[in-house]
């Protein structure tokens, strides 16, 4: 078995996090990027692993990341024999140990709600990808700050059969009992579900058992204990449905659990809960054993501080006699001759000083124009986008479209330049000096496995070498870029114009192959997800703050640990490299579908 300072492939063991009879859990370091950081290494047992669906099974985990309440899965190889699966390190524990530091159940009503809402905003993301869980218990919820993230999300699945029991696709006694006959689906989740609700409430399961058939009993026929006095009949009631025997009489999806929770605790109107939204730090409030106090919105999503705006006052006139006509013109010309040196030493300056780095704004020479880099030998060509207008977002309409693309919303973008191309693994190399991160490894293939700040290191190191200040798109400029004054779900013909799941064969592919769109760019659907500047927000509707309108990235959100991703990969379905499609993932998460595409442009950051 691994031990401490082993090296696996780029991941040094730093220590043991946790044991179990599906392996080892490694707090590790790992190498491979321009920068060292910490993740989480699973060492599955090869005597418990089905080697050959583990691989599989890495391309649909891999699908599920990019949410606040889902640990962004990274990376599943084997090295010398050894299988790794790695995710990111989330260093606050489990929701297991949040009870166990609570005395085993939530520190509040109000807390234990604001995780279950965050439980099942992961779930939702997961169910709308066809991913069930198959294994919802505390241990497997675990916490960035004071958010829930899921994790081991169909681990079940890689398990060998032949050694395992039925009960094997998940723990008993967070199984509904239809899983007990390996039935799964969305509803086997939310069972899970109900029974952490229960346990948050009330500090006990809800079915006990001194054997598995006894536990199997009280499932199948029991009803659980009461819960709390002081728990609300509203919530009393939420539990009951969740864990209902029959399937028909339970909760359907997790948006309808979802709506069940926060409807009665907001006091609106009954609707069904957001998709894509992370839950808000916990509130630590009035005890379970103590009443509640008058309760406030529940809101699944953390909130920003409230931005003020910045009001600047006209200069009032004043009054001042008109001077003599020979000192009238003296000043006019003196004004003049200022003038023209302002004027000059404006274009000495911007053609002469050396930019600040971090930025996306270039220079007034460069912005909306088409040109080459020479970047020591390796080409750069980019794009010049004219500005204009278009409508950002999808319409409710469009099939298989996500709440987070809405609503729909005008937008007016300067204009700039793009990258013609992805950049390369070759163009990555000849700016960072020869490190190649990527998994695919060739030169004409586009760059992955970089973080968002991985990313940034990049553009900043591109405006060193080339004096102009090149960046990451904003949201708003890659979805105009990608558009390209089309209306539809896609720029074009899909499967002319892009590199997807069912075309890809589960890898990248040279850049440039498929057909441009009508501004001469490729590869904007599919092939890599490109990071852009943007922070996350879960929807475009303005409830935390106005939605820019000028092109400009959005640098406040729901999240700030959290950045956008857009275009799809060679790993999504059709519907999620569509136009509107967004993603997001960690800053610091290195992911092998995701890259990036340059710009210079005009706006401000």
């Amino acid at each position: 078995m691994p031990k401490a300072n082993d090296l696996i492939g780029p991941y040094q063991l730093i220590r043991k996090l946790g044991a179990g009879g599906f392996g080892e859990v490694w707090l590790a370091r790992e190498f491979s990027g321009s920068t060292p950081r910490e993740v989480a290494v699973k060492t599955p047992l090869e005597s418990e692993v089905d080697l050959d669906a583990l691989l599989q099974e890495a391309t649909l985990w891999a699908r599920a990341t990019g949410h606040p309440n889902v640990l962004e899965f990274l990376d599943a190889r084997v090295f010398d024999g050894q299988v790794v699966l790695v995710s990111e390190y989330a260093p606050d524990g489990s929701l297991t140990n949040w009870l166990r530091r609570h005395g085993e159940r939530a520190p509040s009503v109000e807390a234990a709600v604001e995780m279950a809402l965050g439980i099942l905003a992961g779930l939702e993301h997961l169910h709308a990808r066809s991913i069930i869980h198959r294994d919802v218990k505390p241990d497997n919820v675990l916490l960035m700050g004071d958010t829930p993230r899921l994790a081991d999300f169909g681990i079940s699945r890689v398990l060998k059969s032949t050694s395992k029991s039925a009960v094997s696709a998940g723990t008993p006694v967070y199984m509904a009992p239809e899983a007990f006959n390996r039935r799964r689906n969305q509803q086997t989740d939310l069972w899970s579900v109900g029974v952490i609700l229960y346990q948050m409430l009330s500090g006990r399961l809800p079915f006990e058992g001194d054997d598995l058939a006894e536990l199997y009993g009280a499932i199948l026929n029991e009803a659980p204990g009461p819960l709390p006095a002081l728990v609300p009949e509203w919530l009393r009631q939420v539990v009951a449905i969740a864990l209902a025997k029959e399937p028909e009489r339970r909760y359907r999806t997790a948006a309808e659990m979802s709506a069940a929770l926060a409807a009665p605790a907001t006091g609106i109107e009954e609707k069904a809960a957001q998709p894509e939204k992370a839950a808000q730090p916990l509130r630590r409030t009035a005890p379970i054993d103590e009443p509640p106090p008058k309760r406030e919105p529940t809101l699944v999503g953390p909130q920003p501080a409230d931005r003020n705006p910045i009001i600047v006052e006209a200069p009032r006139p004043i009054s001042v006699a008109p001077a003599p006509r020979s000192h009238r013109l003296s000043k006019w010309l003196m004004g003049l001759s200022a003038g023209v040196l302002v004027i000059a030493l404006t274009i000495y300056l911007a053609t002469n000083s050396a930019p600040p780095p971090g930025g996306a704004v270039g220079s007034v020479a460069s912005v909306g124009k088409s040109f080459i880099e020479d970047l020591s030998g390796v080409k750069l060509e980019m794009v010049g986008v004219p500005g204009g207008e278009f409508m950002m977002g999808s319409p409710e309409s469009e099939e298989r479209r996500s709440h987070e693309e809405g609503p729909q919303h005008r937008v007016t973008v300067q204009a700039f330049s793009i990258g013609k191309y992805e950049i390369t693994q070759a163009q990555w190399k000849a700016v960072m000096d020869g490190n190649n991160p990527s998994n695919f490894p060739g030169d004409d293939r586009p760059v992955e496995s970089i973080s968002w700040a991985d990313a940034k290191e990049f553009c900043e190191k591109l405006t060193q070498m080339t004096g102009k200040r090149y960046g990451l798109p904003s949201e708003a400029e890659w979805e105009y870029a990608c558009r390209a004054r089309t209306t539809g779900a896609y720029a074009g013909d899909l499967d002319k114009m892009a590199w997807y799941d069912v075309n890809s064969g589960a890898k990248t592919q040279l850049v440039g192959q498929k057909l441009a769109n009508d501004f001469g760019l490729y590869d904007m659907h599919g092939n890599v997800r490109e990071w852009c500047e943007d922070v996350w927000r879960s929807s475009y509707d303005g409830e935390r703050g106005n939605q820019p309108t000028d092109g400009s990235a959005w640098l406040s959100g729901e999240d700030l640990r959290l950045r956008i991703m857009r275009g799809g990969s060679w790993k999504d379905q059709s519907s999620g490299v569509r136009s509107a499609t967004r993603d997001t993932a960690s800053p610091g998460g290195r992911i092998i579908y995701v890259g990036l595409r340059v710009v210079v442009s005009a706006r401000a950051q």
